[in-house]
């Protein structure tokens, strides 16, 4: 996992600063900070590290040979402050690190609040703030999204969400002065792409009750289905790998099976299993291809829709099979054929029972089952009889209201559509599987 140095970046400018205003109180101790954070994931935002009297009276005795940082992932992690963090990765199953936006040492933020009614005072926070905001413009300059929850109202205010304009039409509380959009889709803000939430306190006196700490996580979840929704085919193109099992049969181009798998993992083993109408736009990328012969293949729409759902889900490795193997990119072309008889290859479909030991065999892999096939009347028989045969699979999906039959495809019409079927196909794999 990558990370940011944040030692490399804010020491020689927080000496310089400590130095300039050597003389106050607020520099009595010297600032503090992680030596580095990751860069994806969550990343709590809090407005600066509290120190106890005890420690406080130790790093006084100490002076300038007292630590300026710590090991935010190490043996600092099992601080009380991080608990909840810690809670939050492990129902989300999201990475998380933490930075303060200011440096000053202090457990009482009244007197951090003070600072603001003095001119020196204002001065010292402001400038950490700018040396702060190069850390955060790096980390939302980046293309993949994280998560940012700002868990204190200071630091709400200092990060420019609470600017305005004065009666003199002077704008005023701009301070790193970024500008947070709404996002009607996941109900909270946004910066270049990136969700912010903006909470009270995790721990503490103040700190969230048990509710409203459990509508953050539900949150958390939503915003995080919709940064995989939002990811480029490109970027998925990059991170999977396609082949296909493809034949022909009268005139008639065909694909037994179909695999996506991650470009870095290793091994063979099928983690999701996956069972659509039939085979789309997808085409064999090498001229000699059969039926027993997995090759590389073209991915469209629907697969990238696939990879999106395996990312969220964490899966590496998904088998996709379909209700027939007959190849056509418009499911209303297909259907037609079908209802007119125009398949000619009686065993077009796995589930036939000349292909059993073919499909037993994938289900010997007892994988989570997606179904994925659509919601066409007029395949009835075949998804009755696929459910039939898959009765012993635990199987998931974005079903129909009020239907056994019918589960929604990837594919919709609009992006809202194929957000909502990302969103309920993930909460019915949590509702079976977790």
């Amino acid at each position: 996992m990558d990370m940011i140095k944040i030692e490399e970046i804010v020491e020689e400018p927080l000496n310089a600063l400590w130095k300039k205003y050597s003389n106050q109180w607020f520099t009595e101790l010297p600032p503090l900070y992680p030596k580095e954070i990751k860069v994806s994931g969550i990343i709590f935002i809090g407005i600066n590290p509290s120190i106890k009297d005890e420690e406080r009276t130790e790093v006084l005795k100490l002076g300038k040979n007292a630590s300026k940082t710590y090991d935010l992932h190490g043996e600092h992690k099992q601080h009380p402050y991080f608990k909840k963090f810690i809670e939050i990765e492990e129902k989300t199953a999201l990475p998380w690190t933490h930075f303060d936006l200011l440096y000053i040492r202090e457990t009482k933020q009244s007197k951090v609040r003070d600072l603001l009614k003095t001119e020196a005072g204002l001065d010292f926070i402001y400038q950490q703030c700018l040396l702060t905001k190069q850390i955060i413009d790096r980390l939302i300059s980046q293309e993949t999204k994280k998560i940012f929850i700002v868990n204190n109202t200071l630091a709400r205010l200092l990060l420019g969400q609470e600017k305005t304009m004065d009666k003199e039409g002077k704008r005023i509380n701009v301070w790193m002065g970024y500008d947070f959009n709404w996002n009607e889709s996941i109900g909270t803000y946004t910066l270049n792409g990136h969700p912010f939430f903006f909470t009270s306190m995790l721990t503490g006196q103040r700190a969230l009750d048990k509710g409203s700490f459990e509508r953050l996580i539900w949150q958390i979840e939503l915003a995080n289905i919709y940064l995989h929704h939002k990811i480029k085919d490109t970027t998925l193109k990059q991170q999977f790998e396609i082949k296909g099992c493809f034949y022909d049969k009268k005139k008639q181009g065909y694909r037994s099976l179909l695999t996506i798998k991650r470009k870095k993992v290793k091994g063979e083993a099928s983690d999701l299993f996956v069972v659509m109408m039939n085979p789309g736009g997808s085409e064999p990328l090498e001229e000699s291809y059969d039926k027993n012969k997995l090759v590389r293949a073209k991915p469209d729409s629907t697969q990238y829709q696939i990879m999106r759902l395996m990312k969220l889900l964490h899966f590496n490795f998904a088998t996709i099979i379909n209700l027939s193997d007959c190849r056509g990119a418009k499911s209303s072309k297909f259907i037609k054929q079908l209802s007119d008889g125009e398949i000619k290859y009686d065993a077009h479909s796995i589930f036939d029972e000349k292909r059993k030991k073919e499909l037993n065999t994938l289900l010997e892999k007892n994988s989570p089952t997606l179904i994925a096939w659509g919601l066409s009347e007029k395949l009835i028989d075949l998804k009755s009889d696929a459910l039939n045969k898959l009765s012993a699979q635990k199987v998931f999906g974005y079903q129909k209201r009020g239907s056994q039959l019918h589960y929604y495809h990837p594919i919709q019409f609009n992006a809202q559509l194929k957000f909502d079927w990302l969103k309920n196909t993930y909460y019915a794999f949590k509702k079976v599987y977790q």
